[in-house]
């Protein structure tokens, strides 16, 4: 009971910072502490209780939970520096090939532009299979902003699909999926801001694996399963 109340006390320090850096209940953080072994290992064994109740750092205190030093840092959740970069990059390095492996699915990269990923995810780039297994299930142009969203995390924000960077052509749920093939396709949230900028790059962002099932009727389908998103 001791230890539960030390880390409803730990609660209450992280509110107060939230407070101080004028955050908005929605807001989503990450949390960084530096603490004496006791408190640490309370803060561990609690962590869930603890972090369910709530980068650029935001704001940063150090204080006292009886005799226990706690140092706190928070960031607003969406990248691994905190806030989304407003630089750009120039190159969006995929996952490396091994030996010369592509996917057997059909395939195209995202860039998320204008928005913070949610819902646990922190990357801003992800791919999506045009198809899986090979030649079954194809994506629907129609739902390729819902899928987007999904990736992202973002599902109940209003973004648009570009096929530039620059955000000059809109993507046309009309389009030929098949076409897009190897692309990357550019996911808009309601900002201005910019993200990683592609070149030539045409294989998948994000590291996969190729699969082979062979049916009872001795008949092999081909497939690919994506190790990470976004």
């Amino acid at each position: 009971m001791l230890d539960e109340g030390v880390a409803r006390e730990v609660i209450n320090r992280i509110q107060k910072l939230r407070k101080k850096a004028n955050l908005a209940p929605q807001d989503e953080i990450t949390v960084f502490y530096q603490a004496s072994s006791n408190l640490t290992r309370i803060i561990s064994e609690f962590s869930d209780f603890i972090f369910s109740t709530q980068g650029e750092q935001l704001i940063k205190e150090s204080s006292e939970i009886k005799s226990d030093k706690i140092e706190l840092a928070i960031v607003r959740r969406g990248t691994a520096s905190g806030a989304p970069s407003s630089s750009t990059t120039s190159h969006l390095a995929p996952a490396p090939v091994k030996n010369g492996v592509k996917p057997n699915c059909r395939f195209l990269n995202l860039t998320l532009l204008g928005a913070v990923a949610q819902e646990g995810f922190t990357g801003r780039q992800g791919t999506l299979l045009l198809e899986n297994p090979v030649g079954s299930f194809p994506l629907a142009a129609k739902d390729l902003a819902a899928e987007a969203q999904r990736v992202f995390g973002v599902r109940g924000q209003t973004v648009k699909v570009f096929e530039d960077a620059a955000r000059t052509k809109q993507f046309s749920p009309d389009s030929k999926m098949a076409d897009y093939s190897t692309r990357t396709l550019y996911i808009s949230g309601s900002s201005n801001q910019s993200g990683p900028t592609p070149a030539g790059v045409t294989t998948p962002v994000c590291h996969f694996a190729n699969v082979e099932v062979i049916r009872s009727e001795g008949k092999a389908e081909k497939g690919t399963l994506l190790l990470e998103n976004p």
